[in-house]
């Protein structure tokens, strides 16, 4: 890169999908986690191109504002952004030239852009360890040299919701893929959601693997392929033969939830120990939040086990409400508080599932309530029926 040059931050185009990449975390503010797909760093002259995103956890009204700070419009429902910014790597400044602003469903609701001459009178230096400041790090940093990219203090780091959600060490695991005993395989459990052969599960299920299989009701193995990873929310999309899969999941949309409702968690628990049928286990929402108010999940009862990471948690309507990913390190939390917690577990939330699905430009079904409280319920063994429908084994070789 030229070190001197006013470098601009580009996403080619801004409308495009947030499809797979190196997307490495590079800071959070009140928006949220910003990521930054370093795959995509690359020099044209003078400028070098890079692609940054943010995903709302909750979908929220955003104001615009003139020139004297008054609000003159409020876009609703943005659930993703998009960000270009000029980079001056000399002087290590920045400003924003253009905005994208997205919805559940991935499509651009609003955008604005500035022209260089703009963008070059507006440069500013960010303040030492912000998400601006970070991604000029990255940007104007020799692809030999990058490495991670950085992050400021405190932000919520990714993986698998391990101890750096709080300072403790009594913290939520992955309810880790179930590995064969003398074997390298592992296997956890995916929702099917569309038509088309697409299937949701964990990104630590599926992080490590060489080949992955999909193993369904038909009781046959079928190679799939991974198209996209989310590591701060664990998630992956993969896709395989359709034959025999069904139509999809039904995620639930417009009724947030509440502590107290009763879910079913539904998976391949302990394989090759317990039945090859998807295991069902049925408990309550506990807190609709994790651990350190993590808004992006929440807490159930349902028991899980090696092996459940990646299935789907159903409401009484058969609607998906999330994905289940971690349960709370038992061991760890008896050793430091001389207590042994039972059946507490974490589902990567409905909001959070459709923002990746749609940065991935999948198509998936939705069913809007108005109130939970008005919707048909289906009785337990109609509702694990429901669940066996679009329930799948996630099999890794490594």
């Amino acid at each position: 890169m030229r070190r001197g040059c006013v470098c601009f931050v580009l996403l080619s185009p801004i409308a495009t999908s947030f499809a797979a990449g190196d997307w490495r975390q590079v800071g959070s503010d009140s928006q949220g986690v910003w990521h930054i797909d370093t795959t995509s760093i690359r020099t044209d002259d003078d400028l070098v191109k890079v692609t940054t995103k943010v995903h709302l956890p909750i979908a929220k009204d955003l104001p615009l504002r003139g020139k004297n700070g008054e609000v003159t419009r409020t876009i609703f429902g943005v659930s993703q952004i998009a960000q270009i910014n000029a980079i001056d790597c000399s002087k290590r400044s920045t400003t924003t030239t253009a905005y994208s602003f997205f919805n559940a469903a991935g499509e651009m609701i609003h955008n604005a852009t500035r022209t260089r001459e703009q963008a070059v009178q507006a440069m500013k230096e960010p303040a030492p360890g912000t998400v601006l400041a970070n991604v000029v790090e990255a940007a104007c940093t020799p692809k030999g040299k990058r490495g991670e990219t950085p992050r400021v203090q405190g932000a919520a780091e990714g993986t698998n919701k391990t101890t750096s959600r709080e300072s403790s060490r009594t913290a939520s695991k992955p309810a880790a893929p179930d590995r064969a005993k003398g074997s390298g395989r592992y296997s956890g459990t995916g929702v099917v959601v569309n038509q088309q052969g697409f299937v949701l599960t964990n990104h630590h299920v599926v992080a490590a693997c060489k080949k992955i299989s999909i193993f369904g009701s038909e009781k046959r193995e079928r190679l799939a392929e991974r198209l996209g990873s989310d590591r701060k929310n664990d998630l992956a999309l993969l896709r395989t033969d359709p034959t025999g899969l069904g139509g999809g999941v039904s995620i639930r949309s417009g009724a947030p939830l509440r502590s107290g409702e009763t879910v079913m968690a539904i998976g391949f628990p302990l394989s090759g120990i317990l039945s090859t049928e998807p295991n069902v286990s049925f408990g309550y929402v506990s807190a609709t939040a994790g651990i350190g108010d993590d808004s992006s999940v929440f807490q159930l009862s349902a028991p899980v086990h090696k092996g459940n990471s990646g299935g789907p948690v159903l409401d009484q309507s058969g609607l998906m409400v999330g994905v289940v990913t971690s349960k709370l390190n038992a061991a760890a939390t008896a050793s430091a508080t001389g207590d042994l917690p039972q059946n507490i577990a974490f589902g990567v939330k409905s909001e959070v599932v459709q923002l990746f699905l749609g940065s991935q430009n999948t198509s998936f079904n939705t069913v809007n309530l108005s109130s939970v409280a008005k919707a048909a319920k289906l009785d337990n063994p109609e509702l694990a029926g429901r669940g066996k429908s679009v329930v799948v084994q996630v099999l890794c070789d490594q």
